[in-house]
């Protein structure tokens, strides 16, 4: 799976995957709730791997926003 380095197809990257999760939810999700969409899709080794690709990949871009003010 790609992550979204330059070598990588428009739309097979984690980052792109996230974006539309996040445009086809109804409301806005925290990042263990875009983990359980992407489910395997995502990269890292089960759960805990999972979740530190989409923690970087949010902090990594700005333009994904953290409105709790915990961290992503």
């Amino acid at each position: 799976m790609a992550t979204g380095g330059t070598g990588d197809a428009p739309g097979d990257t984690l980052l792109h995957w996230v974006a539309c999760t996040l445009v086809r939810s109804r409301e806005p999700l925290t990042r263990t709730a875009i983990v359980e969409r992407l489910g395997e899709a995502a990269p890292g080794a089960a759960h805990t791997g999972r979740m530190t690709a989409v923690l970087e990949m949010l902090a990594t871009h700005t333009m994904f926003v953290d409105v709790t003010g915990r961290g992503h």
